[in-house]
């Protein structure tokens, strides 16, 4: 029995021993020796060459880096899972000009990576569809020395679809001079869905002759942007960080669902910009440092636009700017109002916040001290301002200009290191700026400032329960509010079942009265209501009844 044992062991070592010398892969040092090679499997360049039929010439796509010419109508093809490597199409860090090579690969593979090193680049590559370019983060730069465009878009009618560009510097050094929009990674032709670019750096130099964009997309007429994704850059001294325009099809929302998150615009003129119609703009977690003109410009009309948890630091004309271009529905207002959240700037920042298309925005949990104002114009109409903190070196630090029905409630609002007797800290200026309501804020001015509260040239306010910056309670009339002919409000409070429509508040009076308001401050008592009043009560009527909610349905009322 150990005899038999003995031969079975032996027989084993022995066939192991003939199969790993049978699939030993034969080294090859050169591609010119493939064409006098008759193994089906060698090894060159680090990967394994497989001899497949058929025959081929250096025209092949591909040729050098993925296939090779066999002997006998055969050809290799090379052997590999994952992406394929930049080097394998020869661009290399030593090369005066990746361009032709990096559009090789382009054009060949869906997954390139490219090897950490320093790049240059003087010819431009056009993206296609369904690519991934992408290297390890902050190891891959691309100097351009002499224009200033990198990646950029195909043959115009040709949907740019599918693309990420992951990890890669560019450095903008160009010759070239130029002022204008295009720039390193851009895009002004084709249709564009599902275009991203993340954990890029650009960076252009004070010497460049080109003052360029580092991102921009034109939606030219007929055509569409769906899915844009800038997540996790940096940009450096350009016009624009990044820009999307939709100027050539008024009223058309043909850009939808744009996100740029995370990154940095450090001293760009503009640190992003989206203008003309678009659907669904979500600005979050950047990082503005020193923007020239604007950190944030939203411009024209706009649908489901956020703008939130961004952070501001240094020196701006604007912080964010609403502009207005008189492109797209609705004159350039924004449909259904923007939503500006949980922003801060670091320290005081140099500039203002102007908004004339923010429609019935819902402005919270900010935190703004800077040197000029909040600035409501245009069609800013009908907005909720919520527990924001903004300390402003202006005289005013908040005025509805000519805008009306917007209510400010539970805010802290001050202006600091002004002496200007004539100015308040809150202002409704103009005939058209009407029925602006401050409800519980606390407003701090400086001794030698003029007033709270003011209307100015028409202007009109509701104003109850708020306080000085010392807590005490400023009433609805005398000098400092600059107010009279009204009564405090008082507070009525319901619950909504989705069914009732009817309110009543008891007014108190013994008799109808002369004037009666109702005010709402919740969410759900703002729509669609009307008042009537007899000698006992105020009624509230809703078209649509208010949703079920505990305390949902809140009433600041007044009557005399």
């Amino acid at each position: 029995m150990k005899k038999c044992l003995s031969c079975i062991v032996l027989a084993i070592l022995h066939f192991n021993f003939c199969f790993s010398k049978e699939v030993r892969v034969k080294e090859v040092s050169s591609p010119v020796l493939f064409t006098s090679l008759s193994e089906t499997r060698v090894r060159y360049d680090g990967s394994d060459w497989v001899k497949k039929k058929g025959s081929i010439d250096s025209a092949e796509p591909g040729y050098g880096a993925l296939l090779l010419a066999g002997a006998d109508g055969s050809h290799y093809e090379r052997e590999y899972t994952g992406p394929a490597l930049a080097s394998w199409f020869d661009i290399r860090p030593g090369d005066n000009d990746i361009g032709p090579e990096l559009q090789t690969a382009m054009n060949t593979v869906n997954n390139l990576f490219i090897e950490d090193g320093t790049y240059t680049q003087l010819t431009s590559v056009a993206m296609r569809s369904n690519v991934t370019v992408w290297g390890h983060k902050g190891k891959v730069t691309i100097n351009l020395p002499g224009g200033y465009v990198s990646l950029r878009n195909g043959e115009p009618g040709t949907p740019l679809q599918n693309v990420v560009i992951d990890g890669i510097n560019f450095n903008v050094k160009a010759t070239q001079s130029y002022n204008g929009s295009w720039g390193p990674i851009m895009c002004e032709a084709p249709s564009m869905e599902n275009f991203t670019v993340r954990n890029c750096q650009g960076i252009r130099s004070s010497n460049s002759a080109a003052y360029c964009n580092f991102i921009f997309i034109k939606i030219q007429a007929g055509k569409t942007a769906r899915g844009i994704k800038i997540e996790n850059n940096y940009a450096s001294g350009f016009r624009m960080g990044f820009e999307i325009i939709n100027h050539d099809q008024f009223g058309v929302y043909a850009g939808s669902d744009i996100s740029v998150v995370d990154n940095t615009f450090d001293n760009c003129q503009f640190g992003v910009s989206f203008s003309g119609p678009l659907d669904g703009i979500k600005t979050d977690n950047n990082y503005f440092i020193n923007c020239s003109l604007y950190g944030i410009e939203i411009a024209g009309a706009i649908r489901n636009c956020s703008i939130t948890k961004n952070r501001f630091r240094g020196n701006f004309e604007r912080l964010i700017a609403g502009n207005n271009d008189g492109a797209g529905m609705n004159g350039g207002s924004v449909t259904d109002g923007m939503h500006i959240a949980s922003n801060t700037t670091i320290g005081t920042c140099k500039g203002s916040i102007y908004l004339a298309n923010g429609g019935k925005a819902l402005f919270e949990n900010n935190i703004f001290r800077m040197t000029g104002r909040l600035e409501l114009v245009h069609s800013t109409n009908g907005g909720l301002y919520t527990s924001n903190y903004i300390e402003s070196q202006d005289p005013v630090a908040v005025i509805n200009d000519n805008v009306s029905n917007n209510r400010f409630i539970g805010n802290y609002f001050a202006n600091v290191n002004t002496n200007n007797q004539n100015w308040s800290v809150c202002r409704s200026y103009g005939s058209k700026a009407k029925n602006n309501t401050w409800i519980n804020n606390v407003i701090h001015k400086v001794p030698s400032a003029g007033f709270y509260i003011d209307t100015d040239s028409g202007g009109s306010n509701k104003i109850y329960d708020n306080y000085d910056g010392n807590g005490n309670p400023l009433k609805t009339g005398g000098a400092s509010a600059r107010i009279s002919g009204e009564s405090a409000g008082r507070e009525a409070i319901f619950s909504g079942n989705g069914v009732l429509t009817q309110f009543e508040i008891p007014h108190g009076q013994g008799r109808k009265p002369e004037v009666f308001t109702v005010d709402p401050t919740s969410p759900d008592a703002a729509d669609n209501l009307y008042l009537t009043a007899d000698e006992t009560n105020i009624i509230v009527h809703y078209t649509t009844a208010p949703p079920s909610g505990s305390n949902n349905v809140r009433l600041v009322w007044t009557a005399r």
